[in-house]
């Protein structure tokens, strides 16, 4: 009688698949030896672990903590600083001498020789009819000419004061004594002009002595 064909043999496909399983734990066994050793099989990317940067150290149980570690600190640069030049002070201008107060001129009245021979009065003017008419007429100081150019005749003028006040004539001639008078002008004198009207009188020689000087 004639057997049915059926599936394989049950004693071949057990070889087959405890060879399979050797060569499983085989593999196991030599990824487990490369592991232990750190290495990493060919090929094979290295496991992910923690970022270096963001890794903590662990302090273990019962260990005491490292002390922490304080920034050195900072000492502060000190900088002087060269005090500044102090401003020279302006040399004081130099004080000029204060020049004296200028003060108006005063023309000298001279002093009449005593005795004054007469003493007129007048408003403004004064003529001189003087013998002999040669005779130098001085007011004030002041030599204005003879007698004949002030007798107001012949061509002669009148003579007009200047100020009010007491105004000194002296009368001179050579061989002639020298004669003062005074003239009082203001305005409220009787005659407008003061008729000087003198004879001169001869001088000795002790007179004329006296004059010079």
């Amino acid at each position: 009688m004639t057997a049915a064909p059926g599936g394989p043999s049950p004693a071949k496909g057990i070889p087959f698949l405890a060879l399979a399983v050797l060569g499983a734990g085989a593999l196991l066994i030599l990824v487990g030896i490369l592991f232990w050793r750190g290495g990493a099989p060919p090929g094979a990317e290295p496991p992910a672990g923690p970022s270096p940067v963001a890794t903590e150290a662990v302090t273990a149980p019962g260990a005491a903590a490292p002390a922490p570690t304080e920034p050195p600190a900072v000492v502060p640069t000190v900088v002087e600083l060269a005090p500044a030049p102090a401003p020279a002070s302006p040399a004081p201008a130099s004080a000029a001498p204060a020049a004296p107060p200028k003060e108006a001129p005063v023309p000298p009245r001279p002093t009449p020789t005593p005795p004054i021979v007469e003493t007129y009065a007048c408003r403004e003017s004064a003529v001189f009819n003087v013998s002999p008419e040669e005779a130098l007429v001085t007011v004030d100081g002041e030599t204005i000419g003879t007698a004949d150019d002030w007798d107001d005749a012949g061509g002669g003028k009148k003579y007009r004061f200047r100020s009010a006040g007491p105004h000194y004539v002296r009368l001179s001639l050579e061989k002639y004594r020298t004669t003062w008078i005074r003239i009082d002008v203001r305005p409220g004198a009787e005659h407008k002009t003061a008729n000087v009207d003198l004879e001169l009188k001869k001088a000795r020689e002790k007179d004329r002595g006296e004059d010079e000087e």
